[in-house]
């Protein structure tokens, strides 16, 4: 979700960001935004049911599945307003039809997750589970399989995930920073070379209304 697109798509809705990294450009943002610099795993600064949607993008994959089953996902519920939905998307970290530079870097990250107790797939395995468990309803997922041949906009952002990763991936790759930076440079190129596509899913679930649990 691009926050000021939707901001401008809908005006007369508020709509709030949050992040633990000061990225708010509160020069070009619509007025019906406001930005909260936070961390979350100290609890969101929010009331009960504040809020009618909760979006989340590219962010479980970076914690254990216990803090989010019984940490991040409860507070999220808490905030959320009955009737209203969360939606969490996500990118599957396993390119289909990897180069091999790319799988190469696929295997660091993957290195980089297990040496923090971070196991990936079983985020998705489980992620219904999670809905269910927080007594979330409707829950649906919808998968998409994505050419980075057609988005420019993807390629930039596998690079710019890559080179943000870089300090914590050169302790397992054995480069150094200049040497993982041209690993990072030609992965990009075989993400053309070889036709590669990425998958990204979206889960959905809404908090019932009273009279509804």
């Amino acid at each position: 979700m691009n926050l000021s697109q939707k901001a401008s798509d809908y005006p007369l809705s508020e709509f709030t960001g949050v992040d633990v990294a000061p990225i708010f450009p509160s020069d070009v943002m619509p007025p019906n935004v406001t930005f909260k610099q936070c961390d979350i795993l100290e609890g969101l600064p929010y009331s009960d049911c504040s809020f009618y949607y909760i979006h989340i993008k590219d962010l479980f994959h970076h914690f254990p599945l216990k803090i989010i089953r019984d940490q991040l996902f409860p507070d999220l519920v808490r905030i959320l307003k009955p009737g209203g939905w969360i939606e969490i998307q996500d990118r599957d970290p396993n390119m289909i039809n990897a180069g091999p530079i790319c799988k190469r870097l696929e295997d660091m990250l993957s290195l980089s997750f297990l040496n923090h107790g971070i196991h990936i797939k079983s985020h998705y395995d489980d992620m219904e589970k999670i809905f269910e468990q927080n007594n979330l309803i409707k829950y649906r997922l919808e998968k998409k399989t994505i050419p980075y041949a057609d988005l420019d906009l993807a390629i930039q952002d596998y690079l710019s995930t890559y080179k943000a990763m870089r300090f914590a991936l050169t302790e397992y790759s054995g480069a150094t920073p200049e040497e993982y930076d041209e690993i990072v440079e030609n992965a990009s190129k075989e993400l053309i070379e070889y036709n590669s596509e990425f998958s990204s899913s979206k889960y959905f679930g809404q908090k019932p209304m009273v009279y509804d649990i």
